[in-house]
């Protein structure tokens, strides 16, 4: 997979998890807030519909989607955001 470092990249994580909160937290520290937006799926307003993804495959392993609509899954969700 290439990279787009300039690419904007929402995260989707579970702000109920505890490991999750801990390294979104230090994600959000690190990352540039113009190329990297976080999505908790845990909050009551959370609309499957508006993503494109149910909750339970967004819950079942991290996920991310480029602004050109990629979906990027597991690893490959983290090394484009690192």
């Amino acid at each position: 997979m290439k990279e787009n470092k300039t690419a904007h990249i929402t995260l989707y994580f579970d702000g109920d998890c505890p490991l999750c909160k801990r390294e979104i937290n230090f994600l959000k520290k690190i990352t540039p807030k113009d190329k990297v937006s976080f999505e908790d799926i845990s909050e009551e307003n959370f609309k499957e519909d508006k993503h494109g993804k149910s909750c339970s495959k967004l819950m079942a392993e991290i996920h991310a989607k480029t602004s050109d609509g990629q979906w990027l899954i597991g690893m490959d969700a983290f090394r484009a955001v690192y």
